[in-house]
């Protein structure tokens, strides 16, 4: 959440303390935070997934991580 935070500011957004807030903020950029939302929920829950449910919800991870990653690379923040 560290990272998506920092991307926030650089945004010029306020940085949000709760995860929630963090992805509510993120989504606000129209970026998809589905799958972290469920990874984090993850941390509290104690019912493990199945196979293909894990699998799902790599893929899905990752899928999110690169358009972070595409949105930052689009990003174009003046340096001091």
């Amino acid at each position: 959440m560290i990272l998506f935070r920092a991307l926030l500011h650089l945004q010029g957004s306020s940085t949000p303390h709760s995860v929630n807030e963090t992805l509510a903020a993120l989504s606000q950029l129209g970026l998809n935070t589905e799958a972290f939302g469920k990874v984090y929920g993850l941390r509290r829950q104690h019912d493990p997934l199945g196979r293909a449910e894990v699998d799902a919800l790599f893929r899905q991870y990752l899928s999110e991580i690169e358009s972070v990653v595409k949105f930052v690379e689009k990003t174009n923040v003046a340096q001091p």
